[in-house]
């Protein structure tokens, strides 16, 4: 299956069906959302599979797997919030079940814009402390594999409290990061419809290969090394 790019009633119809709210509806019209929506989507996966695995052989690449559900998880919708949703995502990232903490990629189409980006949230706090000492005793390192970074730009919240350790000025912003998170935003949504649009997602996925391995090589600081953490629920999202 290549990917011919996304078909120009695919947003039409995602918000129709978000506004409609009608679960008969949909099922009579999942045809279309099939047409519309999951084969381009299937196909987008396709088209990246083997750049995602030049990067690392254990990212999920099966298409079924790596596009998220039209309908919301009910137990999290507000009264009043549709069922469906009119943005859909893909991500890719190794199976969270065996590997939490790792870091992954994704693809997401909105009503405003198209997106997609690097992200790393680890459930395992202390992985946060073994980045920074990673951070502290490779900044050389560090540094080269935020260099090869042109497409994305980095897109995260850090901690406001001033840190005492002795850090290069240029990588202060990111040793004080909460999570990473590096992205490309595009208002221009008739890119959409442009097959080449692949060729960018490569080339940008691939510009962070080398902070990829790096965030994936980190190891969690032993209990008696760290302070004690507090689990957190580590469910990803992208309806920013």
């Amino acid at each position: 299956m290549s990917f011919k790019g996304f078909p120009e009633r695919m947003l039409p119809f995602l918000k129709e069906n978000k506004e409609r709210n009608d679960r008969e509806w949909y099922f009579a019209h999942k045809p279309e959302f099939k047409t519309l929506v999951q084969e381009p989507f299937y196909a987008l996966t396709d088209a990246l599979s083997s750049v995602l695995q030049s990067i690392d052989p254990h990212i999920v690449t099966d298409p079924r797997r790596c596009l998220c559900h039209v309908y919301r998880d009910a137990r999290r919708i507000k009264p009043g919030t549709s069922f469906y949703r009119d943005n859909m995502w893909t991500s890719y990232h190794r199976d969270s079940k065996l590997y939490p903490d790792a870091p992954g990629y994704y693809f997401e189409v909105t009503q405003s814009c198209l997106r997609f980006g690097l992200y790393w949230d680890p459930y395992n706090r202390s992985l946060i402390k073994s980045y920074r000492r990673y951070i502290v005793e490779n900044a050389e390192e560090f540094r080269a594999a935020l260099g090869r970074i042109r497409i994305f730009k980095a897109d995260f919240e850090v901690f406001k409290k001033k840190r005492t350790e002795p850090i290069p000025h240029d990588l202060q912003f990111f040793y004080a990061a909460k999570e990473l998170h590096f992205s490309c935003l595009d208002t221009e949504l008739e890119h959409l419809q442009d097959p080449d649009i692949i060729e960018t997602v490569k080339h940008a996925y691939l510009e962070t290969s080398g902070l990829y391995e790096i965030l994936s090589s980190l190891q969690p600081i032993q209990p008696e090394e760290t302070d004690i953490h507090i689990p957190r629920n580590n469910i990803t999202s992208f309806e920013w």
